[in-house]
């Protein structure tokens, strides 16, 4: 529940209630024997650091999560490789984050996870194909995700794949990437 109300805390602006939720979880953890538990504040720490610029809080819970995943059963380890792979991306390491990408979608398989649910790992494992210069490659992963998103989800997918088209003339120098970028926004 302390995880829950932080999201939600969080999501909607409040971000001092959402660290008393945190502090509450953190204090959980300390009286808990329980990996599930410190995983649990890990990934909640993780999540919470990519909110700021603290590298150093960043690469701590980074850390934590990656000695936990061990501990936790598969279906649990998405949530911290999905953190993992989004603070890969923002630091600017395309080839570490497609590998935590690959495991991620991996395991996704592994416990049966629906396909209409993996989309966030699919748009993850693009985004490092597209920071290795894989552009092609890149809208392959978002353009085989139309068929299992329907609805709000399958016009997000939409916008995914046309701001990747964007992007990709932009970085090519092709002459229609400014219209590109236009019918992307």
């Amino acid at each position: 529940w302390w995880v829950q109300l932080e999201d939600c805390l969080a999501f909607w602006g409040h971000p001092d209630a959402a660290a008393q939720a945190r502090d509450e979880l953190a204090t959980l953890a300390a009286r808990s024997p329980s990996t599930l538990v410190a995983w649990t504040l890990a990934v909640v720490e993780l999540r919470h650091a990519l909110r700021g610029s603290d590298l150093v809080a960043q690469d701590r819970a980074y850390a934590q999560v990656d000695r936990l995943r061990t501990l936790q059963r598969p279906g649990r380890a998405l949530q911290g490789l999905r953190w993992q792979t989004m603070l890969l991306l923002q630091r600017g390491r395309p080839k570490a984050a497609l590998d935590k990408a690959d495991l991620l979608l991996s395991l996704s398989a592994d416990v049966e996870v629906p396909e209409r649910d993996r989309g966030v790992y699919h748009d993850l494992r693009a985004q490092a194909l597209a920071g290795l210069g894989r552009w092609d490659d890149a809208l392959q992963v978002l353009d085989t995700m139309h068929a299992h998103q329907t609805g709000a989800q399958g016009r997000i997918v939409q916008a995914l794949v046309s701001s990747m088209q964007a992007a990709a003339a932009l970085s090519r120098g092709a002459p229609d990437a400014q219209a590109l970028c236009v019918q992307a926004l």
